[in-house]
């Protein structure tokens, strides 16, 4: 279904671009952009519809919340936010 939540991250978007997936804004590890459909963004994360993309392993945390967000919604997302203290790191 064209509605189920996809996601990728690191170098995980190839995978996406060749199923047909992957299009518009997407964050990946630099470099793995080459040959890929869609625009990459220099963003920790990417949400494209129903299609969420992270750039790489220091972005898991952040990857992990949108997932949390898009799945469960926004008020777990902020408790899960704050809980895990990331509004200290800012």
């Amino acid at each position: 279904s064209k509605n189920k939540i996809v996601a990728a991250i690191c170098a995980s978007p190839i995978v996406l671009n060749e199923a047909g997936v992957l299009e518009g804004e997407f964050a990946c590890y630099p470099s793995c952009e080459v040959g890929l459909n869609g625009n990459r963004v220099n963003k920790a994360v990417v949400v494209n519809k129903n299609v969420i993309t992270s750039a790489g392993p220091a972005t898991a945390i952040l990857f992990g919340l949108e997932l949390a967000k898009k799945l469960c919604g926004d008020e777990i997302y902020q408790k899960l936010y704050e809980g895990m203290l990331l509004p200290l790191t800012k």
